[in-house]
């Protein structure tokens, strides 16, 4: 399952029960966190989905058993790249979810996909991304 979180990012819910959240709005830990005051909070979450994000927060959970992915002491990665949210989704679609924590470290490893299905995970991820944008902007 797909959804579109507000116009500022994305859920993926894979079969195994996992879910995986990018988002990138002003409250969230990302390049485009920006909420000095609350006269610019008016149309700036808006503004963030649309204009997208060098990096973004991400965190993941398993509804059946209430599991969180655990980033250091934390649920939620913060400033994560799109090569790394591209490397959780692709572990946590496995069920890996200890080399889905590796894949946000510091220095992720660089890691050698083969097959169609990591390009299907990227195909995903940018037509979400598209259509987010087009439900931001064309939303009444």
């Amino acid at each position: 399952m797909l959804k579109i979180t507000c116009g500022r990012g994305y859920q993926i819910i894979f079969d195994n029960g996992w879910t995986v959240s990018v988002q990138w709005g002003v409250f969230n830990y990302c390049s485009n966190k920006s909420y000095d005051s609350v006269q610019n909070l008016i149309g700036a979450d808006k503004e963030a989905g649309e204009k997208g994000a060098e990096t973004v927060e991400l965190a993941a959970w398993k509804d059946i058993d209430d599991t969180w992915l655990k980033f250091g002491n934390d649920t939620v990665a913060p400033y994560v790249n799109a090569e790394s949210v591209a490397d959780v989704m692709y572990f946590l679609s496995r069920d890996l979810p200890k080399d889905a924590v590796n894949a946000v470290n510091k220095e992720p490893r660089k890691i050698k996909f083969t097959g169609l299905y990591p390009t299907l995970i990227m195909a995903t991820a940018v037509i979400l991304f598209a259509a987010s944008i087009a439900f931001v902007v064309y939303a009444p």
